[in-house]
């Protein structure tokens, strides 16, 4: 099993609302560690130091909001961005948001996999993001609300047994040992029933289809349960898809240079 370390670093110019940065860091800990890890196959350690001290080969998760200042910083290891102020639509805290991406980040820490739906030609190809198909679905871990994520079955043609556990029943005790296992699916929370399909109400997926401006050329595009076709947004990892990593390594303004020209 493949072990990185995560650091959770803040610049934040105000508390969050919510929990505090130390417990979310601590829940995140053992989500990764007893949830997504396993199903995965990657460990991580994650903390949030109180210096600014830490090895340059740790990972990073990053807490920024709209008057974070603006500076010029190297990336030197995969950087997850959260901005705690920027919450999607329905999302009910910053947590979420901060689980979401770090889970996307140790499943693809470059925003460089993809996988097909089927045989090719004739098959679609989606972005490796976990947790983009059951957006807005939560589970909670020491009064802590994270996000819900797929399984590697999801990205395959016949779903297999999940091997997570679900969320404990409403009003109960949050006792890991008492959550029941989920019916085999595809996500952790056994709310999907097959490959490739997004949850009602908030999934979406990135597939890389003909343009829409110019059919002679293939771009990313966000796909919403209903079929639609959204905007993938400037501030997005699906966004990086479009750029050069050269391009998007200097950490720029609280973006990833490029992101906002397209490469």
């Amino acid at each position: 099993m493949v072990h990185v370390n995560v650091v959770v670093l803040s610049k934040l110019t105000r508390t969050p609302d919510g929990p505090d940065i130390d417990t979310v860091a601590r829940s995140l800990q053992e989500q990764v560690r007893g949830d997504f890890g396993p199903a995965w196959g990657v460990d991580a350690t994650v903390s949030f130091p109180s210096d600014r001290y830490y090895s340059h080969r740790c990972w990073r998760l990053l807490l920024v909001d709209a008057d974070s200042k603006q500076e010029n910083m190297t990336v030197e290891a995969p950087t997850g961005i959260v901005h705690v102020d920027e919450l999607p639509e329905g999302s009910r805290s910053w947590s979420i948001e901060a689980s979401h991406v770090l889970l996307e980040l140790l499943a693809d820490p470059f925003s460089s996999l993809a996988a097909c739906s089927g045989p090719m030609p004739g098959s679609s190809i989606y972005a490796m993001e976990v947790c983009d198909p059951c957006a807005g679905s939560t589970y909670v871990i020491h009064d802590v609300e994270v996000a819900n994520f797929v399984l590697p079955s999801w990205f395959t043609r016949a779903p297999t047994t999940s091997i997570g556990r679900a969320a404990a029943p409403a009003g109960a005790e949050d006792d890991f040992s008492q959550r029941r296992v989920p019916p085999p699916g595809v996500d952790y929370l056994g709310l999907l029933e097959a490959p490739f399909q997004l949850l009602q109400g908030g999934g979406s997926t990135g597939v890389l289809a003909a343009d829409p401006g110019d059919a002679t050329r293939l771009s990313w595009q966000r796909r919403l349960a209903s079929g639609q076709v959204a905007d993938i947004g400037d501030k997005t990892r699906l966004s990086r898809r479009h750029t050069h990593v050269d391009n998007w390594a200097m950490y720029n303004g609280w973006t990833l240079s490029g992101w906002l020209t397209g490469g």
